[in-house]
């Protein structure tokens, strides 16, 4: 009984990953090679706990590859269908109920999912540098505001632009990249920038600046020293 909900509402969620991480994954190339102004492929992939004994990832050398893409695509779209990754999920809880029990840990569902992410021909995680961490970290980000930007559904907003939040990022990155961020962000509806230091902001930015100080909050006009 508890298996077949497991298995029914983990599929929904498997699903719907699988078809995000497929929208996401141009947005994030695309976004990643603007900001590091480079040729290195930043791919997102979805590792579905459902798939472990059927379906095994492309080392990150083989992704150029197009018969391992074409895998990966059409295992994506099988998961993208609920009734699909829930008879996955049935056969998984079934197969490892004895090891579940032995451990005392929940070895299948959707909460065992991961995403690879890999960086050329690399695994982006324990190999990218700090510059490229934090580019690949704003590629997802960028690329989820995109999708978001896409959206016609209306379940989550009326007007279709959604508000591009910055904590802070400018102080991580040098100054190509702060410069190309700064392009990205000018084609933004909706933007709010947060730093420590006004200088890390690029010149071109502009906008509305508040300067928070001592629990108070003044507007700053650009153009017009700071008193």
């Amino acid at each position: 009984m508890w298996d077949l909900q497991l298995a029914r509402l983990g599929a929904q969620i498997t699903a719907a990953r699988a078809d995000i991480v497929s929208k996401l994954r141009p947005h994030v190339d695309r976004y990643y090679r603007e900001l590091s102004n480079g040729s290195l492929m930043a791919r997102i992939d979805y590792r579905a706990n459902a798939s472990q004994g059927h379906f095994e990832l492309p080392t990150p050398e083989n992704l150029s590859d197009a018969e391992s893409i074409a895998a990966i695509e059409k295992h994506e779209g099988e998961l993208a269908d609920a009734d699909f990754a829930e008879v996955r999920l049935i056969a998984e809880l079934s197969e490892r109920r004895e090891a579940e029990m032995q451990r005392g840990v929940n070895l299948v569902g959707p909460h065992r999912d991961d995403l690879a992410l890999t960086l050329g021909s690399l695994p982006a995680r324990g190999y990218a540098s700090h510059g490229e961490s934090w580019s690949y970290a704003l590629a997802l980000k960028l690329a989820a505001w995109e999708i978001l930007r896409a959206d016609v559904s209306g379940e989550w907003a009326e007007d279709g632009e959604p508000i591009l939040i910055l904590d802070d990022v400018f102080s991580e990155l040098d100054a190509g990249r702060r410069e190309r961020l700064a392009g990205i962000v000018s084609r933004a509806g909706q933007v709010f920038v947060t730093v420590a230091v006004g200088s890390e902001l690029p010149e071109g930015l502009n906008g509305q600046r508040l300067h928070v100080a001592d629990g108070k909050m003044s507007l700053r006009v650009e153009g017009v020293a700071d008193a």
